[in-house]
């Protein structure tokens, strides 16, 4: 009897199916009718003259009668001032199409929502529930054998598929839910005859997989409907673990998430569906973060070669991706976009550094830099030569090429670079340094005035080349000028090499002070915050080679370092910032820089402070007159100087103009 009731249940679902085709062309039919009438109404709207007449069409006038107006002549309509139209204003009209409706009133009709937008999602998926119920029953029953079952699936499948192509024109939201459900009938039934039955191998059902992925992104384009692409991704994303044997061939797995990324990258030469992109890219980094940190992170035999070879292609199809449609479309890019294209070098980048450091140690990291620098220089001079490109791109992608290209010249220098002693070691450390102030300097000399006035670059180098300074290379020039002084094998040439970063860092804060002086002026804000910054600098680097010249040239052996930098601080320090205190009143007072006065009389203060509270006691005689008498000098002279020039300091204006 079973078999019996298998035959009644498939006759009355064909049944069902027969008649909701006829019902759907009844519907057809009455909304063709439909059609035709508003047309009709509205060609009678727009000439109301024949509306009394045009046959077909009756109208019923129900509404209360309304008072005519009385007739106005010419005569006395010309005395009457035309009421004003209200008119909304651009800024208006803006304001009101930002705001986005809410749910309620996109939807005011709830009941044709639920009709037409909920029903029809709940009825997919029940079907496919129900067909998925009925073949396991048919299943359970033996009445289907192994490929019967799986024939059984493509044809409910491809179904689906010429049921919704059939009505693509008249219902394009059911449409669309048909072909999704179509498409995970046919998924789900690639897996089964794999993992069940046995029916395919591995490479045939990846083929099919594929070819389900590439008729979704077909039908996708044929309807334009992003959400058939979307679930076209899914479903491709899904296929590797639906046809997953449990093996370790990551080459299958990757070349399969290459294809299915190169089938989204021809989409997106014809579509701007960001959904699909940001899909794509999310589940591309997932899949193979998740195998590089169970594959490759802490093996011994790991596949560095394999992993950076596919994580160079995906970088490049991404970078295709995100760039082909807005440049064939000429169009901005958005902040997500500059968001993703960011993300996919930094992450290229990193996981590139750690395979190839895997693979050869350092040898690689400088080449793999430059080469990657040179692709987005490349990139950024083709897009500077078209000048229609969004200028955000361009400036992006020239400061990644200039980060790449300083990192690598900095790996090959840190590579390169022996650091078996203690010598070599501060070699290698003052070279490095002395090729970040250059790059710097480099970069803040040619550096166009739009890029400098758009992003803070010159205040950032300039402030990063200072601290480090003060705090990676000071103490290497330390380290090295001890050991000279102490191990009678020490050399001299590593500290001597501390002379170019200084001379370099020297350059570069002049040429920051060009800056500043070209882009807002000596009497600014911004020049005299620099002002106060630069002078600090000058006074830091000038007090640390004052300890280099008095250990170089008074210590000899047995004697004590700290002892010897003690007395020089109470007594070198005073008479040194005095005279720069002096240096910078002289500079300001000739300039009309009122700032930099303020710097020097600050600076003076600090002095007497430090002299009087600090240094006053344990100073040898010699040490105390030499520091009292030279700044008792200077205050004199910086005194007689204000008195002498007071009117001329009443204001600060430029020297030319006071002479004129």
């Amino acid at each position: 009897m079973e078999p019996a009731y298998f035959i009644i249940l498939l006759i009355g679902l064909l049944a069902l199916i027969l008649l909701l085709i006829r019902l759907l062309g009844k519907i057809q039919e009455i909304s063709a009718e439909l059609r035709q009438l508003r047309q009709e109404i509205a060609r009678s709207a727009k000439s109301p003259s024949n509306s009394a007449t045009s046959p077909g069409v009756f109208i019923s006038d129900t509404s209360k009668p309304v008072a005519m107006a009385p007739v106005i002549h010419p005569s006395q309509a010309g005395t009457v001032p035309p009421n004003p139209i209200p008119v909304q204003t651009t800024n208006q009209v803006r304001k009101a199409a930002v705001r986005r409706p809410g749910f309620f009133e996109r939807n005011p009709d709830l009941e044709k929502f639920i009709g037409e937008n909920l029903v029809n999602k709940l009825g997919i998926a029940v079907l496919v529930l129900g067909i998925g119920y009925f073949i396991k029953f048919a299943i359970d029953q033996d009445w289907i054998n192994a490929w019967g079952r799986v024939l059984i699936g493509f044809g409910c499948g491809f179904g689906l598929l010429g049921l919704a192509h059939w009505l693509r024109g008249q219902y394009a939201a059911f449409s669309s839910v048909l072909v999704g459900g179509g498409l995970a009938v046919l998924y789900f039934t690639i897996a089964l005859a794999f993992h069940e039955y046995h029916l395919f191998p591995q490479t045939l059902a990846f083929i099919l997989m594929v070819a389900v992925t590439g008729l979704s992104v077909f039908m996708a384009l044929l309807y334009d409907r992003q959400e058939l692409a979307v679930l076209a991704l899914l479903g491709g994303f899904a296929s590797p673990l639906l046809a997953s044997s449990g093996g370790n061939n990551y080459q299958i797995l990757f070349i399969y998430i290459l294809i299915l990324n190169i089938g989204m990258l021809v989409l997106a030469f014809f579509k701007k569906w960001p959904l699909i992109t940001i899909i794509s890219y999310l589940a591309t980094v997932i899949l193979f973060g998740g195998w590089l940190f169970a594959k490759v992170i802490g093996e011994l035999q790991a596949p560095y070669l394999g992993g950076f070879i596919f994580a160079s292609l995906f970088y490049l199809v991404f970078f295709a991706m995100l760039l082909i449609y807005n440049l064939k479309q000429q169009q901005a890019f958005s902040l997500l976009e500059i968001s993703i294209l960011l993300s996919n070098t930094f992450f290229f980048y990193i996981c590139g550094l750690y395979l190839l450091h895997g693979l050869g140690g350092g040898t690689y990291l400088g080449l793999f830099s430059g080469i990657l620098a040179f692709f987005n220089g490349a990139a950024a001079w083709q897009l500077y030569q078209q000048k229609t490109t969004d200028p955000k791109l361009r400036y992006l992608l020239g400061s990644i090429g200039l980060l790449l290209l300083y990192l690598a010249i900095l790996f090959e220098l840190t590579f390169r670079l022996g650091s078996s002693t203690t010598d070599l070691r501060a070699i290698k450390y003052l070279v490095v340094a002395s090729y970040h102030y250059l790059f710097a300097l480099i970069i803040i000399r040619f550096l166009p005035a739009t890029v400098q006035a758009r992003w803070p670059l010159t205040e950032t180098l300039a402030g990063l080349s200072f601290t480090s300074y003060l705090l990676l290379v000071q103490p290497v020039v330390q380290a090295a000028r001890n050991n000279y002084l102490l191990n009678s094998t020490g050399s001299l040439l590593p500290f001597a090499l501390h002379y170019s970063a200084i001379v370099l860092l020297l350059i570069l804060l002049y040429q920051v002070y060009r800056y500043y002086q070209k882009a807002y002026g000596l009497r600014s804000k911004n020049m005299n915050a620099f002002t106060w910054f630069g002078c600090t600098a000058l006074v830091y680097l000038a007090s640390t080679e004052l300890d280099h010249l008095v250990l170089l040239f008074q210590f000899s052996p047995g004697e004590n370092l700290n002892n010897l930098l003690q007395q020089e601080h109470k007594i070198g320090f005073p008479i040194l910032w005095g005279l720069a205190s002096f240096g910078f009143m002289l500079l300001g007072m000739r300039y009309k820089l009122k700032t930099l006065r303020l710097v020097s009389l600050t600076l003076f203060f600090i002095t007497l402070l430090k002299l009087f509270l600090f240094d006053i006691r344990n100073i040898s005689a010699g040490g105390r007159i030499a520091a009292f008498i030279s700044l008792g000098i200077l205050l004199l002279v910086v005194s007689f100087l204000y008195q002498k020039l007071k009117n001329l300091l009443l204001d600060d204006v430029p020297p030319e103009k006071v002479h004129s």
